[in-house]
């Protein structure tokens, strides 16, 4: 719906199948109205933009990276040398810790660069998907001042039917090792979780 409505409000306009809540739609290079900028690009390009984006936790995004890039995926993992399907869970996290940045698919790259690579956005509202439901309110509230509601937070996705990790994956050397590689993303949205919870 958020996505809907926002492409609905642009007067963005797609080229191919790929509906509207899928990454393929915004990818697609033939959607009208859509540009990967850095934050120095949209400075640029759009200095008065009330922009705004989602982090999670390095450990649960890590974990959902694993489980649907890794375990579920159809075709195999596409993240890059030194990923395999079905591998192990110490061996993926060995690996994401030996990809660095500037090398790494955007689903194991630092949050922290994905975001600031190019220079900080103008008035950045950062929301955790953790509390996303009990924080959009701040957020509809931002985005009404520029005159557009956003509407009501999107619901929880349903989790898949698949068998997930049944037990904690993370030992003291891999927490370290997730610690050292997202050591930005922890300093700027996670100083207060730097050891996982697991809650499965």
């Amino acid at each position: 719906m958020m996505r809907a409505r926002l492409v609905r409000h642009a007067g963005i306009v797609g080229g191919g199948s790929a509906k509207v809540n899928q990454d393929a739609f915004w990818a697609d290079r033939n959607t009208k109205g859509t540009a990967l900028l850095t934050g120095r690009g949209l400075c640029e390009a759009w200095p008065d933009a009330y922009v705004f984006t989602i982090v999670r936790n390095p450990f649960a995004r890590l974990v959902s990276t694993y489980e649907n890039k890794i375990l579920y995926a159809p075709k195999g993992p596409r993240l890059g040398k030194g990923f395999a399907k079905d591998m192990a869970f110490d061996a993926f996290v060995e690996a994401v810790a030996e990809t660095t940045d500037d090398s790494a698919d955007f689903h194991i790259r630092s949050q922290t660069s994905l975001l600031f690579g190019g220079g900080d956005p103008p008035m950045l509202h950062v929301l955790k998907l953790e509390r996303l439901q009990t924080d959009w309110g701040d957020l509809r509230r931002g985005v009404r001042a520029k005159g557009f509601d956003i509407g009501r937070p999107p619901r929880p996705r349903p989790m898949p039917n698949q068998p997930r990790l049944a037990h904690n994956p993370w030992t003291p050397r891999l927490v370290a090792l997730l610690n050292q590689r997202y050591a930005a993303d922890f300093a700027r949205f996670y100083h207060d979780a730097v050891e996982p919870e697991w809650t499965r």
